[in-house]
């Protein structure tokens, strides 16, 4: 029987989930200032083969959308710290990347309405406490790719105390 050659750059990962075999690299810029839970998201869209960077206010956020090649979401929380909320840093990543989606967070519905105006963009809502399922799912519809299979340890993790609004 004969052998073919030993392949030395095998152009595939293996190791990746099948959920994101094939797919493209996406970028997401997370920007929340609550370290854990940032941490969380930062860590559970990572293993899902997303390449994530991350701020924790509006300032950081805005250094990163200009300096970085474009982003393909935009994952932000309402509530920050400083004069830069979650909807005006969506509305200047609009100005400066147009194609950038953006997927909102927050633990208080009515702050996004106190803090709409004509100027900010369209964008998708997900309340906290989210799971990172629910998370995963959203991400893969606004970026055009079908949600991996969840695996079993997925499902119990929330990021914060459960309420009536888990799935």
């Amino acid at each position: 029987m004969t052998k073919g050659p030993i392949l030395t750059n095998f152009p595939y990962d293996l190791d990746r989930d099948e959920g994101t075999l094939g797919a493209p690299s996406r970028r997401i810029l997370v920007v929340e200032d609550d370290e854990s839970v940032r941490e969380v998201a930062v860590d559970f869209l990572a293993d899902h083969g997303y390449e994530i960077s991350e701020a924790e206010d509006g300032e950081e956020a805005i250094g990163h959308l200009m300096k970085a090649r474009a982003f393909d979401l935009l994952f932000t929380d309402v509530n920050l710290p400083g004069d830069m909320g979650g909807l005006k840093i969506a509305a200047e990543a609009k100005q400066l990347q147009p194609n950038i989606k953006v997927l909102l967070t927050t633990g208080y519905a009515a702050s996004i309405v106190e803090d709409s105006g004509s100027n900010n963009p369209t964008a998708d809502v997900i309340l906290k406490p989210y799971r990172q399922v629910k998370l995963l799912k959203m991400v893969e519809a606004l970026l055009g790719r079908n949600a991996p299979k969840a695996q079993s340890s997925d499902a119990p993790k929330a990021l914060g105390p459960k309420t009536s609004q888990d799935d």
